[in-house]
């Protein structure tokens, strides 16, 4: 393990990071260099804090710095970690990111995205205006958004966000799919 702060039992080195963590992290450079062991709760954290070494560790080890970590809290948001962005490094990861990379640089040229993301992101405020005041689950409003911007990108199909017939919503349960 790469040198760092010991922390509490439990919370390891969470409350040294309340107000400005970017400067906790400076500190921690000048005393510990600049690869740093933090323990955030019961996980420890590698921190890379020099774009050299950042840009070192994922050239030559991408494997070990793909992953993202295990939290409860990623498992809630994002329908139990079933997202390119959550999901961990695996062989599914990889034929997730190829897809809509490819999809993203084949169909989302120039002109077209900007005039996709304008479109969506007038039905979206269109989505949260007619609400008039009350709550809104931002998830909700978000993935319709990402969801339109997707389908118009690859079916070139003009999907609304208050049409039924254009989306299914599901949630996903632990072993689905």
């Amino acid at each position: 393990m790469p040198p760092g702060p010991s922390g509490l039992p439990v919370v390891g080195n969470m409350f040294d990071f309340v107000d400005t963590p970017h400067v906790k992290f400076k500190e921690m450079t000048k005393k510990y260099g600049n690869v740093i062991a933090v323990k955030m709760g019961q996980r420890w954290m590698i921190v890379l804090n020099q774009i050299d070494v950042v840009r070192d560790a994922l050239l030559r080890k991408p494997d070990e710095f793909a992953g993202r970590p295990d939290f409860y809290s990623f498992a809630i948001f994002s329908e139990y970690r079933k997202n390119i962005v959550t999901s961990d490094y695996s062989a599914t990861w990889k034929l997730h990111r190829k897809l809509s990379h490819s999809a993203i640089r084949n169909f989302a040229i120039g002109k077209k995205l900007e005039s996709i993301v304008h479109e969506v992101t007038e039905l979206i405020g269109k989505r949260i205006d007619e609400q008039h005041g009350k709550p809104v689950d931002p998830k909700e409003v978000i993935c319709l958004g990402i969801y339109t911007m997707l389908g118009r990108l690859c079916f070139a199909h003009k999907y609304e966000l208050d049409d039924p017939t254009d989306y299914v919503v599901r949630s996903y349960e632990p072993g689905d799919i």
